[in-house]
């Protein structure tokens, strides 16, 4: 493979993924009023697209626009990185190589089939694509032609079962329970009058925060599998639905 070159940064960066070792308050600095701001400026620019492919596919807009705002800062993180470098450095790693000799496999397919250029294969220093961050083998199983123009295009923008594969969230209780067990809102209120199921996410010792999760965190999970990430993706999305209110 000429021109493939090892990239000891890469390794050292996969070493120290902020979901492993950031507390949850410096994690959940994602959900910044600058965040929540781009977000609503996100929707208003791209409102039909954005509506379209939510209601097409069952997601509400507003995680949509979460993941984009976690993932790539609604496009104005430098995703620079030759993907193909990254992928093999993280194949020819010991820790997840089995995987990434996968992922490499997949950057290859996608070019073979005309799906990308070469040159349009940045990624970060993870090997994810796009706007949304796919892995190689995620954007060949599950990339969709939202728009119908032939092209399944990461780069410009035009339940319940998931749940049972997280048994650390521990014991799923309603809402009306942990109420009766003395869980409240930030500010002291009622919990909400609704017949929901909910985990509770304590943070970190010392900061005196935990966190009730719906099914739906679930879903985030599956797109990546660290609380804290589906944790800000959730603020973040609350956000940006009180501020659009």
């Amino acid at each position: 493979m000429p021109g493939i070159e090892l990239q000891r940064q890469v390794i050292q960066a996969d070493r120290s993924q902020p979901e492993f070792v950031d507390t949850y308050e410096r994690y959940l600095r994602w959900v910044s009023p600058w965040r929540i701001e781009k977000g609503q400026e996100f929707l208003r620019d791209r409102s039909e697209m954005i509506n379209a492919a939510a209601a097409a596919h069952g997601a509400q807009p507003r995680f949509v626009l979460s993941i984009l705002g976690v993932e790539s800062n609604y496009d104005t993180f430098p995703i620079d990185q030759t993907l193909f470098n990254v992928v093999a450095t993280l194949a020819y790693d010991s820790r997840r190589g089995a995987q990434f000799r996968n992922e490499l496999f997949a950057t290859f397919e996608i070019v073979d089939k005309g799906y990308a250029t070469a040159d349009m294969m940045k990624s970060s220093w993870a090997g994810a694509l796009g706007y949304p961050q796919f892995m190689p083998g995620s954007y060949l199983q599950l990339a969709v032609d939202e728009d119908g123009d032939g092209r399944r295009d990461l780069w410009s923008m035009g339940p319940d079962a998931a749940c049972r594969r997280y048994e650390t969230l521990g014991v799923w209780r309603t809402l009306s329970d942990w109420q009766e067990l003395g869980v409240r809102r930030e500010d002291g209120t009622a919990l909400p009058a609704r017949n929901l199921a909910a985990a509770l996410i304590i943070g970190d010792e010392g900061d005196d925060k935990g966190y009730l999760v719906y099914r739906n965190f679930c879903s985030l999970m599956r797109y990546n599998p660290s609380f804290k990430y589906a944790l800000a993706i959730g603020l973040l999305s609350d956000a940006i639905a009180e501020l659009n209110d």
